[in-house]
């Protein structure tokens, strides 16, 4: 059984798990640093929303939850994942919404920036899966190794799970101004469309396609920590034999 390697982070991941004050004010200051990182265009501060969200916590608790057969685990870390993913989209969507009523104009030009763009292109997909199950397979073989705490931050860096989802609410807020109002139903200048020549469907394609890119990480990091574990949970019997 693999019990004995979980024991001491199964109580742990569940800690990190429960939509708490805690949780939800963690998420919140993640989400709104994502949101300063994608309009300025900002890697550095994209990573350090990062570093903040608390969105392994559920993606660990269905792993986890799966691992153990703990059915309770696998629903809370889903619901609350779910939750989080859904509550970063509002703050994105309300973030935007508020530069666009006060018509701000940032120091990095026109929306939407190339971090914003980028997390809406097709390729970003792919890439995404292939980084996120190699990271999926790092955390587990981490855990198993006792390395748990040394390597979520890595994971948490190389996989962007709050970032995308952000992103969505932003570029939907901007798709929402455009049918709106006239003056934001054009594109800056030197753009060149990705899926739409309509400004309102471009934007929007972009969200959705970002937004497809946080549930494909998810995936894509339970597939990988299950292969982990499945192959050692082989192992242990192989010796048990």
């Amino acid at each position: 059984s693999l019990e004995p390697f979980v024991a001491e982070v199964f109580q742990s991941v569940r800690r990190q798990t429960v939509f708490t004050l805690d949780f939800c004010a963690l998420l919140t200051v993640a989400a709104l640093t994502a949101s300063f990182g994608l309009i300025d265009n900002s890697t550095v501060i994209l990573v350090a929303s990062m570093l903040i969200s608390p969105m392994m916590g559920p993606v660990m608790a269905v792993l986890f939850g799966t691992l153990t057969s703990t059915r309770k685990l696998q629903k809370l870390g889903i619901w609350n994942g779910l939750l989080a993913v859904l509550l970063c989209i509002v703050i994105g969507f309300l973030f935007g919404c508020v530069l666009l009523l006060l018509q701000i104009k940032w120091p990095i030009g026109d929306f939407p920036t190339a971090e914003m763009i980028s997390r809406g292109e097709l390729k970003s997909l792919w890439v995404g899966m292939i980084t996120a199950l190699l990271a999926g397979i790092a955390i587990a073989t981490a855990t198993l190794n006792d390395r748990w705490h040394d390597s979520i931050i890595g994971v948490a860096i190389s996989v962007a799970l709050l970032p995308p989802a952000v992103n969505a609410g932003l570029l939907w807020s901007m798709a929402a101004a455009s049918n709106l109002h006239q003056s934001h139903n054009k594109f800056p200048f030197n753009y060149t469309a990705e899926w739409s020549h309509y400004p309102a469907l471009e934007y929007a394609s972009l969200g959705g396609i970002s937004l497809c890119l946080t549930f494909i990480n998810i995936i894509s990091i339970f597939l990988g920590g299950t292969i982990v574990l499945k192959v050692k949970n082989f192992q242990l019997k192989q010796k048990e034999k």
